[in-house]
């Protein structure tokens, strides 16, 4: 990304191959200019679905939440249907587990996710965290779906647009049309639909 930020060097990234399974790419290959990105956070964000009752994780098998792939397949087809120049990008951060980086790995793949790169940050903020990684990716504007306050916190002074997806006991960190239980309540489909449609124009 000789543009804009770098990648951050303890980073990783995965890019699909044949379709069918994730390997390990080189971050820094991958800048997309001024592509906006959806960017979804994996831990109580994709892997658990708290809009339904009882809420739904992840199984043993690596099957995400159903409504949460239709959601990120709905995504997908909006971008291809307006021919859109839009990512989906998932970042997580582990910081070291290599057993949370497989089963990451494993539900994305199992799930078959529609999303264009995988991110694994070692740190959440600063030079080497969610936000750093996703700088080094495009200078646009982009939306990211978290539960993490800090994280929120340093995306939204950065001016782009923060998701708080909340864990029970959790306070709202960031005003009310921002906060939301669950990825694919209708009203956070809604938003990411528009987010696409009004890159795509």
């Amino acid at each position: 990304g000789s543009l804009g930020h770098p990648f951050p060097n303890n980073a990783v990234a995965y890019l699909w191959k044949e379709k069918s399974f994730l390997k390990k790419v080189a971050g820094d290959l991958f800048h997309w200019g001024d592509t906006p990105l959806i960017a979804l956070d994996y831990h109580q964000v994709l892997h658990i679905d708290r809009g339904v009752k009882p809420p739904v994780e992840v199984d043993e098998f690596g099957n995400l939440p159903p409504r949460h792939i239709q959601t990120v397949k709905h995504l997908r087809s909006v971008i291809e249907e307006l021919k859109a120049d839009v990512k989906i990008v998932i970042v997580s951060h582990i910081e070291s587990s290599s057993r949370n980086e497989r089963n990451l790995l494993t539900a994305v793949q199992q799930s078959l996710l529609p999303v264009d790169l995988v991110i694994v940050t070692r740190q959440r903020t600063g030079n080497q965290g969610k936000l750093a990684a996703l700088r080094a990716l495009t200078t646009s504007q982009f939306i990211l779906a978290d539960d993490n306050p800090s994280i929120l916190q340093e995306i939204q002074e950065a001016r782009q647009i923060a998701l708080q997806i909340r864990k029970p006991k959790q306070r709202a960190i960031l005003d009310w049309d921002f906060v939301t239980w669950s990825l694919s309540e209708s009203w956070v489909v809604d938003r990411l639909e528009k987010f696409i449609r009004h890159h795509s124009k």
